[in-house]
């Protein structure tokens, strides 16, 4: 088992409430209330659920159906990944730290953590911004009639 000793428990971030008898300290998860508490807990065991199970779905289909074209099957393929890698390997961590106000994982966790999130982050942005551009080359051909054709540095006569 690994040594926990990078987690000091000693060091905990509290918040301290001045009421009409006195002065109460809590800590930071208990600053949430119970409502709070409550709601986050659903919200993001909810967002981590549909996260998984939504992507994997769109994943499967678009593995196993024929419907969507080639490109645009690798590219829905792509944003599927991001969306999972962001789901289930950041969205956890990100819970964590907000319901605790800090970190409680290895330090290590912390610069991938964030590393995973901006990498998907990105990935998601650029795919998207790749199917609309494919999506506007395939609409201004269709539509102008233009057609793109390879040309053939041989012809069948050559042989």
């Amino acid at each position: 088992m690994a040594d926990p000793s990078w987690l000091d428990k000693n060091n905990i971030t509290s918040v301290r409430l001045k009421t009409s008898t006195g002065t109460v300290e809590i800590g930071q998860l208990e600053a949430f209330g119970l409502f709070g508490q409550t709601f986050l807990v659903i919200l993001y065991s909810l967002s981590t659920f549909f996260a998984l199970t939504g992507n994997t779905l769109v994943i499967l289909v678009e593995i196993y159906g024929r419907r969507s074209a080639r490109n645009l099957q690798k590219f829905l393929i792509n944003l599927a990944i991001s969306d999972l890698l962001l789901g289930v390997l950041v969205t956890p961590f990100i819970y964590t730290d907000i319901m605790l106000g800090r970190w409680i994982f290895h330090p290590l966790l912390c610069p991938v953590t964030q590393f995973v999130q901006l990498m998907s982050v990105f990935v998601t942005t650029y795919t998207l911004t790749f199917i609309g551009i494919e999506r506007y080359v395939i609409f201004f051909f269709e539509f102008f009639g233009l057609t793109y054709k390879k040309k053939r540095k041989y012809r069948n006569s050559d042989f």
